[in-house]
């Protein structure tokens, strides 16, 4: 029976049994053109807690078991969602709030003004050589992981420097009052990102890194484009060749336009990012950028989150069908949100993208 006649949700005469098994090493040679794909994959960035619990307990009808209560009993949750909506891998967050270890607590993680580091003191007294990696839950996740299927490992890096070390607008300043310690600062962050990539990559059970890094706005980036190819890409195209080295593949996410000054072509170019997460309608729809980049790169979710949310079932499934013919006629693709799946998102409409794409037939 299918999960949405589970919930008694607005019927699908032409509804299937979901059959799909985990296969990430087709996923993999189909997202680099290698091979062609036996059946439409999935891929998104994440899913927030309050929709696995829901998805536990309603479809699967386990019992969820919080985080902070046993970590195994969640991951264990935490892997079968995954499998049982059909993705081929389960993202691991490397966030600062869950697993960098003796990173003093901001008052806000999200610093819109001041964060932790906005001078040359407080970049010398920040106790840089206490911070740790957690990697507990790699081991944990590889224990629970089916025949197959592996992990994403996921980690920001410019939200951390403008969200929480530095703050947005301390960031903005610092560009021009005191750019010598915004490199210093850049520098020191991103190096733990690519230790941090360097050690997950040695796990037989990671099949890809995922950079998570909003460069964007609605209508521009949000710093200058020069400033980005000369402070942030040197850093990117290490964490690809890094990927690269181990056989792994680098994936990357950014919202925001990044298309009008061709930052997106440099990631594509100059870095060689074997896919790309993130699509607003509003901005670039995932088939606009498969007409243009194609041919270069794959494309990972493109389900405009607004519409997601908004639709009734019925426009939802037109919309969702119409997006997947359309996407992959014009090159490499995996169905999922144009963004990610936060908490409120309509659980239903989040089933109605599942249906979708796991009875479609290439």
């Amino acid at each position: 029976m299918s999960i949405l006649k589970l919930l008694r949700l607005p019927p699908d005469p032409d509804n299937e049994q979901m059959k799909h098994k985990p296969d990430f090493n087709e996923f993999k040679n189909y997202l680099l053109g290698k091979q062609k794909a036996s059946r439409l994959h999935i891929a998104d960035l994440l899913i927030d807690d309050d929709i696995l619990k829901q998805y536990t307990i309603e479809i699967l009808k386990q019992t969820w078991i919080d985080r902070e209560d046993d970590l195994h009993g969640y991951l264990k949750n935490y892997v079968d969602c995954y499998r049982s909506m059909g993705f081929d891998y389960v993202p691991v967050h490397f966030w600062i709030q869950n697993t960098f270890r003796n990173f003093p607590q901001p008052e806000t993680w999200i610093a819109h003004d001041k964060g932790l580091i906005t001078s040359d003191s407080e970049y010398d007294n920040f106790p840089w050589k206490q911070i740790y990696v957690d990697y507990s839950c790699l081991d944990i996740l590889t224990e629970y992981l089916p025949e197959r299927m592996k992990i994403v490992a996921v980690t920001g890096d410019l939200q951390d420097l403008m969200d929480c070390l530095v703050g947005t607008v301390s960031f903005m300043m610092m560009i021009y009052d005191n750019p010598e310690l915004l490199d210093k600062l850049i520098n020191r962050w991103y190096a733990i990102k690519l230790q941090l990539f360097e050690t997950v990559l040695r796990y037989d059970s990671v099949g890809a890194v995922f950079s998570c890094a909003d460069m964007g706005s609605s209508h521009s980036t949000l710093v200058s484009p020069d400033f980005i190819q000369a402070k942030l890409m040197p850093w990117y195209k290490k964490f690809s060749d890094t990927a690269h080295e181990h056989d792994k593949m680098y994936w990357f996410h950014s919202c925001g336009d990044i298309y009008s000054h061709k930052v997106i072509d440099m990631l594509i170019d100059d870095v060689g990012i074997d896919a790309f997460h993130s699509f607003q309608d509003s901005i670039c729809p995932v088939t606009e950028f498969l007409d243009k980049y194609g041919e270069k790169t794959a494309a990972l979710g493109g389900i405009d989150l607004d519409k997601l949310c908004r639709l009734d079932a019925s426009e939802l499934r037109t919309y969702i069908r119409s997006t997947i013919r359309k996407s992959l006629n014009r090159g490499r693709y995996a169905i999922g949100t144009g963004n990610s799946v936060p908490d409120y998102v309509p659980f239903r409409n989040w089933l109605i993208l599942l249906e979708e794409a796991e009875k479609f037939n290439l």
